[in-house]
């Protein structure tokens, strides 16, 4: 239960979303929007937000569109996680989005949620990151489409008013083999303190990393690494060298210990994948 009054909102379409957060700006609100709600309750229990009105954007048929155009596949930020591992378009996102959590919160936990939400995991956005992904944002203006990787460095960059619709990747990421792995501190319900994916295709590899950082990742230069022509063990140490930020020191790992797992975790899935 949340402890407080708020003014609540369910508009059925992108258009009427803005202009209800438009007004509610006007009037000196403080407005949330809400998918699956898992931060915004938790968070609101503790206090550590209190807004005076949200709205819910789960009624707008494009949030909640799941589905193969022929040319890319279509994800709605108001999806639940298990929403996306039931149908199953996208394999390598439903393995690792099935890890998150346990079933309780994925049958609440949505795409846009995990993707925006404000813990440093968001492991959903990894498979998306190692694509050629389309993010479809509303704004004030109307719709607008950027390429994930050119705007999303430690999160995606929304500003007040947007909100995420949709994410859509080409369907050639089905034709790459792939392999994952997530490490854990105690079960695997919790936070990962690493979780990792390698993909191949064409014998050219890609890396995408939530957990190891203060942010997910699929970085250019780190993949250009894992293409060279090099041993197993001279790729993981010059990945290491080069990882795009510093290695995440919390309660759950230090950065020794994560950096060790995912040092180790990289060979296995390189040796996995034939990597040499």
């Amino acid at each position: 239960m949340i402890p407080f009054n708020f003014k609540y909102y369910r508009p059925e379409n992108i258009d009427e979303a803005s202009n209800i957060f438009n007004e509610l700006l006007e009037e000196g609100m403080d407005v949330i929007i809400y998918s699956g709600g898992t931060e915004i309750v938790t968070n609101s229990r503790k206090h550590l937000i209190h807004p005076d009105a949200v709205i819910d954007i789960k009624a707008i048929p494009e949030v909640m569109a799941q589905e193969d155009n022929g040319k890319e596949l279509i994800f709605g930020a108001g999806l639940s996680i298990t929403d996306i591992c039931k149908m199953d378009l996208f394999p390598l996102l439903s393995e690792m989005s099935s890890k998150i959590a346990d079933k309780t919160v994925r049958n609440q936990l949505t795409l846009g949620g995990n993707i925006c939400g404000r813990l440093p995991y968001r492991e959903a956005i990894v498979p998306f990151l190692m694509g050629n992904t389309i993010a479809v944002i509303a704004t004030t203006e109307g719709l607008k489409e950027v390429a994930l990787k050119d705007v999303f460095k430690f999160r995606l960059p929304l500003a007040k008013g947007e909100f995420l619709v949709q994410l859509k990747i080409d369907k050639d990421i089905l034709e790459r083999s792939y392999k994952t792995i997530r490490k854990e501190k105690v079960t695997d319900v919790d936070y990962p303190i690493i979780h990792m994916a390698l993909t191949e295709n064409k014998g050219s590899l890609s890396l995408g990393v939530a957990g190891l950082l203060a942010f997910p990742f699929c970085n250019d230069g780190v993949n250009e690494i894992l293409n060279k022509d090099l041993s197993v063990d001279e790729k993981t140490n010059e990945v290491i060298e080069n990882l795009p930020s510093a290695i995440k020191n919390d309660i759950l790992a230090s950065k020794e210990y994560r950096g060790h797992l995912f040092k180790t975790s990289l060979k296995e899935l390189l040796n996995g994948m034939g990597g040499q």
